[in-house]
């Protein structure tokens, strides 16, 4: 058809002309190319950032639990502690009392 001819017609003017057109197409793809992997490379920095920042976060978070965990069972060690010696100061009292009271 006509687009045929147009396209022998363009090679008998300029053999180099169709080449350049095909050239400059593939330029043309290979640039967007360019420009996608550049933002894909963007959107992929940001991931890792996002989620190395996600990763420290939860690091921190799980050491804090971890501390208030020490701290919870610690003030727990020291009120059973402390309920023990006032069980035994109490038996050692009345202990002293009945020896006090046998003794008089």
């Amino acid at each position: 058809g006509l687009a045929l001819d147009l396209a022998a017609l363009m090679d008998l003017v300029d053999p180099s002309a169709k080449a350049n057109v095909l050239l400059q197409n593939h330029l043309k793809r290979l640039l967007e190319e360019k420009r996608n992997l550049a933002e894909l490379e963007d959107t992929c920095d940001f991931t890792s950032t996002f989620f190395a920042r996600l990763l420290g976060f939860m690091k921190k978070s799980l050491k804090r639990r971890h501390e208030l965990v020490a701290r919870i069972q610690e003030m727990e060690r020291v009120r059973i502690e402390k309920q023990l010696a006032s069980k035994f100061l109490l038996n050692m009292s009345e202990e002293q009392a009945r020896v006090i009271s046998a003794g008089e």
